[in-house]
Order: C-alpha cells, then sequence, then structure tokens
C-alpha cells in the first residue's frame, strides 16, 4: 500500500469519526441542558418560574387605564 493509499484512508476514517463525535458532542450538552431545566434545583426552579412569568405577561392583553369596557354583574344571591 503506498503512503498516498494510507493516507488518503487515514483522512476519510478520521473525518467520520471526527463527525461523529461532534454530532455525540452536540447531544450530551443538548441532554445535560434539559436535564438541568427540568431538575429540582433552585436555580433552574427560579429559571422556570421567571421565564413563565415573561410568556404569561407577553400573552396578556394591554389594559388601558383611562378607558375600562369592563362591566360589574352581580352574582347569584347567597
Amino acid at each position: 500500500m503506498s503512503p498516498d493509499a494510507a493516507v488518503a484512508v487515514f483522512d476519510t476514517v478520521a473525518s467520520s469519526l471526527v463527525s461523529s463525535i461532534r454530532i455525540l458532542l452536540a447531544c450530551g450538552v443538548a441532554v445535560a441542558v434539559v436535564g438541568y431545566v427540568a431538575g429540582g434545583s433552585r436555580s433552574a426552579t427560579s429559571m422556570r418560574n421567571g421565564i413563565s412569568q415573561l410568556i404569561r405577561r407577553e400573552s396578556e392583553p394591554e389594559v388601558r387605564a383611562e378607558v375600562s369596557t369592563r362591566r360589574e354583574v352581580p352574582g347569584p344571591r347567597r
């Protein structure tokens, strides 16, 4: 086997291994982040609460203080 052929085979094998390692590393990081966010630590819980409040605040309609279209309807007597 010539040295050029050996280099070509090595490069082919090494490039596929490097690609596989990168994919496994990305999957490992993704699993670690999901595990942290889903965990019960104080920082993960406060992060989830903050994100929930932000989503809730963004989804609420904007209320104007000057004009109120809300009417009070009396409930049933007890």
